[in-house]
C-alpha cells in the first residue's frame, strides 16, 4: 500500500517560481548501467509545478543510456525503464526503454507521456524505475523515489 502523500499547504503556488533549472542531469543507475535525463518538464513549467486535482499532466524530457566499461550485471539481459508517480506500484506510465544495452555512451534522446494528476491533494514525485524482462510490463511501478531517481514533482491543488 502506498504512503499517503504529504499536504500541500495554502501557499503552494509559490512553488511555481522554484520549480527548478530545466537540463540539470539526473541519473539513475542499475546493474552497471546509468539513465540520464535532462530537461524534464512538467506541462512546459519546469519540473516541479501545481496543477488541478485530477487534471492532464504531459511531462517531457530527453534521455540516454549510458553503460560502464568492464563487467556488468547481465550482460545479454533486455533491460527496461519506466517513468511513472512514486505513488503507483500497480502500474508505470512509461517504459520508455526496453533492449540489450551495448557498452558506452547512448544517445540523447526525447521521451514523454501524459496522465491523470491523482485526485487526492498533495505532492506527488515522477521517479524512475529498471526492471530485468523480456518486453515492458505495464505491471511494473515506478515504486518509491531513491536518491536521485526524482525527475519531476507535481503538486496537486484542491
Amino acid at each position: 500500500m502506498a504512503a499517503a502523500p504529504s499536504v500541500v499547504p495554502d501557499s503552494a503556488a509559490a512553488v511555481l517560481a522554484e520549480n527548478g533549472p530545466e537540463g540539470n542531469e539526473v541519473r539513475a543507475t542499475y546493474a552497471g548501467r546509468q539513465m540520464v535525463y535532462t530537461d524534464v518538464s512538467v506541462n512546459g513549467n519546469g519540473n516541479e509545478v501545481l496543477v488541478p486535482a485530477g487534471s492532464l499532466v504531459q511531462v517531457t524530457f530527453n534521455w540516454r543510456l549510458d553503460v560502464d566499461e568492464g563487467p556488468i550485471y547481465c550482460p545479454d539481459c533486455l533491460v527496461q525503464s519506466y517513468v511513472g508517480l512514486n505513488e503507483d506500484t500497480q502500474s508505470a506510465m512509461l517504459c520508455h526503454f526496453s533492449s540489450i544495452t551495448p557498452v558506452g555512451r547512448g544517445t540523447t534522446r526525447p521521451g514523454g507521456t501524459t496522465f491523470m494528476a491523482p485526485t487526492q491533494p498533495g505532492r506527488y514525485h515522477i521517479t524512475q524505475a529498471f526492471a530485468l524482462g523480456n518486453s515492458c510490463d505495464r505491471r511494473v511501478g515506478s515504486g518509491t523515489a531513491g536518491a536521485g531517481m526524482i525527475l519531476g514533482t507535481i503538486i496537486v491543488d484542491q
